[in-house]
């Protein structure tokens, strides 16, 4: 069969351009529709809220005048407001980021089509293909543009999922923790005249969760992108993350390094962190292990982390046909073949009921 021409590749892949961004345009028309809805509800419980509080002062005021039940209404009537509005501005915050993001997204596909356009153009006239500038990383068939049009859905896909992951993150813990501290505040504002001593413990609890919800923050900051992975390197970052974990999971985990120690490319050492940090927090929800060992060799031409723990086990082949039906390509198990494959690498989970897991991957470096 004949191969497809460049300019039949060129095509292909603006068509699917094309399709992204008009998908993205009608993301942003169905999120413009939602944000002006949540802009409304944050106006209507701005209102309320205040309403509230102003009962709240107009009760604190004149404690006599009201029963201690009606005090009780009047407090958590005021601090439910107060929560329900903290809540919906974060969540119009959230798709203000994803508005942002699709705005920069949209903005970015407009200007690979136009790209390709011109380049297209500009193949015709000098008998040049577009495709060959990148064909070695993104083609792995002759003659087939479904790769190309494959890794960059799956690319796109994971920065998605990213997105969402990190926005559920944080409405579940940074956002219902800063909740919590200002509610501990309004029972010290409270207490402060009437009840100093109470007020002072108040206090002190109040600094104790401030100081652990700043841990917890840093630990998400951590997770989401460690800082010292650009500053230091894959090895020193994996012995942070490791130490944490074993602080926070309680079973034993050692790290160990062979070859040369040496800095990569970003994009492979983001990878390996993610595989590896990936396969840890598989190890720490569902293996039930006792011990857990992290092996990482970047001597040679290929880039090694392997994972292996002494857990319960499972069944990879119906694990990976789970994800499958259930649509997921880009975490878990799926997002670690991912990452590997389209580097260019090789992922190899060995694991059964009851044995153990050990997780290799390769990746070149090109060195």
């Amino acid at each position: 069969m004949q191969a497809d021409s460049p300019a039949k590749h060129l095509g292909d892949l603006e068509a699917f351009a094309v399709k992204e961004l008009s998908q993205a345009q009608a993301d942003l028309g169905e999120l413009l529709l939602l944000i002006r809805q949540t802009t409304g509800e944050v106006e209507r419980l701005t209102q309320r809220s205040s309403q509230a509080k102003a009962k709240q002062r107009e009760a604190e005021a004149n404690l006599e005048g009201y029963s201690r039940q009606d005090l009780r209404q009047i407090f958590t009537s005021s601090a439910d407001s107060q929560l329900r509005l903290l809540m919906m501005q974060s969540q119009s915050e959230q798709l203000q980021s994803r508005r942002r993001s699709l705005e920069s997204h949209i903005e970015l596909l407009q200007r690979t089509i136009d790209t390709i356009s011109s380049v297209g153009a500009s193949a015709g006239a000098k008998g040049t293909s577009f495709l060959s500038l990148y064909s070695s990383e993104t083609a792995t068939t002759a003659g087939d543009s479904a790769p190309a049009r494959l890794a960059a859905s799956r690319v796109l896909q994971m920065q998605e999922d990213e997105r969402s992951r990190i926005a559920r993150e944080i409405h579940d813990g940074p956002v219902q923790a800063l909740t919590n501290v200002l509610l501990r505040a309004e029972i010290c504002e409270r207490l402060m005249g009437r009840d100093p001593t109470t007020a002072r413990e108040e206090l002190k609890h109040l600094k104790d969760l401030v100081a652990s919800n700043l841990r917890d923050t840093r630990r998400f900051v951590f997770d989401v992108r460690p800082m010292t992975l650009d500053d230091l390197g894959l090895l020193p970052t994996l012995r942070k993350y490791v130490d944490a974990l074993r602080e926070k999971c309680g079973f034993t985990v050692e790290i160990m390094a062979s070859g040369q120690e040496r800095r990569l490319d970003p994009h492979l050492e983001v990878a390996l962190f993610r595989i590896a940090q990936e396969a840890l927090q598989n190890v720490a929800q569902h293996a039930e292990a006792h011990k857990a060992r992290i092996v990482l060799d970047l001597d040679g031409e290929r880039a090694n982390v392997c994972v292996e723990d002494d857990g319960q086990g499972f069944d990879v082949d119906a694990a990976l046909a789970m994800a499958r039906e259930r649509g997921i390509t880009t975490y878990g198990l799926a997002g670690m073949f991912g990452r590997a494959e389209m580097l260019g690498g090789k992922l190899l989970i060995e694991s059964s009921p009851g044995h153990g897991t050990r997780l290799t991957a390769a990746i070149p470096t090109g060195n």
